[in-house]
């Protein structure tokens, strides 16, 4: 049996390009639904890194500024520290309250001391830095040492009713074995409110 089509050949040709173009057409949308997809995507990733770097220059901030609070903290942290040891070093010295309990129960009675003075009158303050001994694959670290040239000195002036009692004063400090040396440098006799003491200066070195 031969089979005949009926529909004339212009009709075919229009038929073969609507099914044609309905193909191509399919084609264009499903790849302009892909750009647009690639596109969406891209613009999300674009925010997303909009608002990493965003970030980043916030934390960098932050960061900035936290660098800054601990470099203060720490300064104020190092000053704290040196006026501790300074405070120690002085302390550690000499016993002061000590020393003038040992004066007081050396003074003979009825003596008495116009003034107590080191020499030199202040303490001289030094910072030497030692250097320890890096240990292996660390860096080297650095102690700061708190040096305090303290007086060795004591010079003390007072007045006495007898002539003897300086010589006494000092043979009571010689004695306590707390001193090096002690001597007196003067004694000599003053009028005070019409009486005669004599004024003495001794001085003990430690």
């Amino acid at each position: 049996m031969v089979g005949v089509n009926l529909i004339p050949l212009s009709e075919q040709y229009k038929q073969l390009r609507r099914a044609r173009f309905a193909r191509w057409g399919g084609v264009l949308a499903l790849g302009l639904l892909a750009l647009c997809i690639s596109a969406g995507m891209d613009w999300t990733r674009r925010a997303e890194a909009t608002q990493l770097r965003d970030s980043c220059d916030r934390i960098q901030t932050q960061l900035a500024e936290a660098r800054s609070a601990l470099r203060s903290v720490t300064s104020d942290l190092q000053a704290v520290e040196h006026e501790i040891e300074h405070a120690t070093a002085l302390r550690t010295k000499r016993s002061w309250s000590g020393m003038i309990a040992l004066l007081a129960r050396c003074l003979p009675e009825g003596c008495w001391l116009r003034s107590l003075a080191t020499e030199p009158d202040k303490p001289i303050q030094s910072l030497r830095k030692r250097t320890a001994p890096p240990a292996s694959g660390a860096e080297s670290a650095k102690d700061t040492v708190v040096m305090i040239e303290a007086p060795r000195r004591l010079r003390i002036v007072g007045f006495a009713p007898v002539a003897s009692d300086p010589n006494v004063f000092v043979q009571a400090l010689q004695e306590s074995a707390v001193f090096a040396r002690v001597d007196l440098e003067r004694s000599q006799e003053e009028s005070i409110l019409s009486a005669l003491y004599y004024r003495f200066e001794v001085t003990c070195e430690w």
